[in-house]
């Protein structure tokens, strides 16, 4: 997530190929972690957006802005 953090502070566009790749690094960490079991992601979506995520900085979490940036990137892979 640090890269990803400074991809988004740099202004690089969700569809440039090394957020892009950041995305798909991300999507492939989240099914390793979830096993693909969608109870378990949306869990995890929870915890990120009930704040706990983005009070710990140093634990490499997101906030929502940073969630959807990586979204963008998702959708354009």
């Amino acid at each position: 997530m640090r890269e990803v953090r400074e991809a988004f502070r740099r202004g690089d566009p969700p569809d440039h190929p090394d957020v892009l790749r950041l995305a798909h690094q991300s999507r492939e960490l989240r099914l390793l972690i979830t096993g693909g079991d969608p109870q378990l992601t949306a869990g995890l979506r929870r915890y990120n957006d009930a704040g706990f995520a983005r009070s710990r900085p140093e634990g490499g979490f997101t906030g929502p802005a940073l969630i959807s940036y990586l979204e963008q990137a998702g959708r354009s892979s």
